[in-house]
C-alpha cells in the first residue's frame, strides 16, 4: 500500500493508503517541514522525499523519518520513486 507523508504541523501525518491523495490535501495547503511516499514491502518500510508541492524541505528530513520508523521497531530503507 503506497502512502504520502508529511511533518508539520503533525509529527508525521499519512494519507494511509488513499489513492488519489495531494500532500497539499494531507494539511490543508499549509506548510510542511518535509513530505515523501512510503510504502511497506517484503517486511520493509521503504520512503523517500519525492513531492511535487514541497520541494525546499528541512535538510535530512527524510532521515529524521527514518529514525522515527526506526525508533519504532520498523526496518526501513530510503529509496528513488516508489
Amino acid at each position: 500500500m503506497r502512502s504520502l507523508w508529511y511533518v508539520w504541523p503533525n509529527p508525521l501525518a499519512s494519507s494511509r493508503g488513499r489513492s488519489g491523495v495531494k500532500h497539499t490535501q494531507l494539511n490543508g495547503g499549509g506548510p510542511a517541514k518535509a513530505a515523501g511516499e512510503i510504502i511497506v514491502s517484503g517486511g520493509k518500510v521503504l520512503v523517500n522525499n519525492q513531492t511535487g508541492r514541497y520541494s525546499a524541505q528541512a535538510a535530512g528530513s527524510v532521515n529524521r523519518v527514518k529514525a522515527l520508523l526506526q525508533s519504532l521497531g520498523q526496518t526501513v530503507e530510503i529509496v528513488g520513486r516508489l
